[in-house]
């Protein structure tokens, strides 16, 4: 059983060594003490916060809201625009390649 536990603890090792090198240069990847903190910061803030709030009065968004939805409806209506664009430049591509198929092969 001997062999065994060493052979078993050299693999290990080697698994362990193995990094993955697109996580080496990563401040968050490299050890797991970064993203302990951050989750830790999270879960103080998402119960210190409501506790420190609770007897202010809300603020008001409506003014906020109005001009993101105007914004996000302009960015849609550009999104909108640009995709049928490409689907009209795909189409002529489709159509084109299909006719000259279709032509040049019975020649």
């Amino acid at each position: 059983m001997k062999g065994g536990d060493t052979q078993y603890n050299e693999c290990i090792i080697s698994v362990c060594l193995c990094l993955d090198p697109r996580t080496t240069d990563g401040y968050w990847l490299r050890t797991p003490e970064p993203m302990v903190a951050a989750v830790v910061l999270y879960l103080l803030f998402v119960v210190i916060v409501p506790r420190l709030m609770e007897n202010r009065p809300a603020m008001d968004l409506k003014p906020l809201i109005v001009i993101y939805n105007f914004i996000l409806v302009g960015i849609s209506g550009y999104m909108c625009v640009e995709v049928s664009m490409a689907l009209s430049l795909l189409t002529e591509l489709v159509y084109t390649v299909i006719y000259n198929v279709c032509c040049c092969s019975e020649t």
